[in-house]
């Protein structure tokens, strides 16, 4: 397994995508949530306390699309065998309306019992929009990251972040991290985003989100090569889930199939990755048409000491 604190990972990140520029920059840091103030403040409303959850939890992530349509999205996790039992939801594109107190993954965890954490990371039409974390348990540790914007210039309206929070459960922590990647990246530099999140994270965690694998050659990051007129594959998705794997982590969603649906072809964009924990039960959920991406669950259990 390879586990490094330099370079290693991101060379063979290279390797597998002909990279020729690595970034040697500071990297992003993690900050505690209640250290940002102002217009980008992130907000927090726990659960109240509870027993620690067993050694196993069922986790979601689902892109919303422009905010959640809070009366069908939480009548859909509510009604559903697999989404009700939801401990922990990773949330992509949740918005705090221009005007309004708090975001509309206030009202979606109140209406299913839980808690929630937000972070907003950019501006779009006048609202304020960003990740979110509901949590059936207390989320304890919330950190937030700013990733680096590798290569989308002004094309990207996003500033892409990173939400860190420990679950405790009856085995230990969970460390879960929600991520919202950019879409207009080519491997290297998807890779070189993503890795300030991942590449120190303690084990046992998983990492959820809208990785935006999409099935493209990005030309000067304004232009997609579409597969059938690119000299080799183009799954991004199938590369991100070997650079994951060469640095540590599981990747149990990679066979689940597609979780975007849209023009001209149905991708696999979203992922569960994890680090020191066994996943079983798992897929994805097309019924829910509120967004064009599915959401997508899986089991995770701590393994029990030897």
């Amino acid at each position: 397994m390879v586990r490094d604190r330099g370079r290693l990972d991101v060379l063979v990140a290279c390797a597998l995508a002909a990279c020729t520029d690595v970034n040697d920059g500071p990297p992003p840091v993690w900050t505690p949530w209640d250290q940002l103030e102002g217009e980008f403040r992130p907000e927090l409303v726990q659960v109240e306390p509870a027993p620690a959850p067993p050694e196993r939890l069922r986790v979601v992530s689902y892109n919303v699309l422009e905010g959640i349509d809070v009366d069908e999205d939480a009548a859909f996790f509510a009604g559903h065998a697999d989404l009700a039992s939801a401990d922990v939801i990773a949330l992509q594109e949740v918005r705090r309306r221009a005007g309004a107190p708090a975001a509309d993954a206030a009202d979606f965890a109140q209406r299913l019992g839980m808690g929630y954490a937000f972070l907003p990371a950019y501006v779009q039409d006048g609202d304020l929009e960003g990740v979110a974390l509901v949590s059936r348990f207390p989320l304890r540790d919330v950190q937030i990251l700013r990733l680096r914007d590798e290569g989308a210039g002004d094309l990207e309206m996003a500033a892409r972040v990173a939400l860190r929070a420990t679950i405790d459960t009856a085995r230990g922590p969970i460390r879960v991290v929600n991520v919202h990647l950019d879409v207009r990246l080519n491997v290297p530099e998807r890779v070189l985003q993503l890795r300030p999140a991942v590449i120190d994270l303690p084990s046992p965690a998983a990492v959820l989100g809208d990785f935006n694998t999409n099935d493209y050659v990005w030309f000067a990051e304004r232009i997609p090569i579409r597969p059938l007129d690119a000299v080799a594959s183009t799954s991004q998705a199938d590369a991100l889930d070997e650079y994951m794997r060469a640095i540590g982590f599981a990747t149990p969603t990679a066979y689940f199939g597609d979780t975007w649906h849209g023009s001209p072809e149905d991708q696999r964009l979203d992922a569960v990755f994890t680090r020191g924990l066994r996943s079983s039960s798992g897929g994805v959920e097309r019924r829910l048409h509120t967004s064009d991406h599915w959401p997508i669950w899986l089991d995770v259990r701590i393994p029990a000491p030897r």
